[in-house]
């Protein structure tokens, strides 16, 4: 599943050629939270405003 309007990047395709708009703030889930905590440190560290909401199954927002 996923949060309605939200894209899929995987983790390990995350590096300074990824083209998301620094000026958004970003969220990042993952089934577990596992994977989600390790792309919030690698965004953060290209210097994107990144919050982690953890483990899909935990999150309280609209889902498709």
């Amino acid at each position: 599943g996923h949060i309605k309007e939200s894209i899929n990047i995987p983790y390990d395709e995350i590096d300074e050629n990824i083209e998301i708009d620094k000026d958004k703030i970003i969220f990042v889930y993952c089934r577990s939270g596992n994977r989600s905590r390790i792309a919030q440190e690698k965004l953060t560290q290209l210097g994107y405003i990144v919050h982690d909401l953890g483990a899909y199954n935990n999150i309280d927002l609209p889902k498709k």
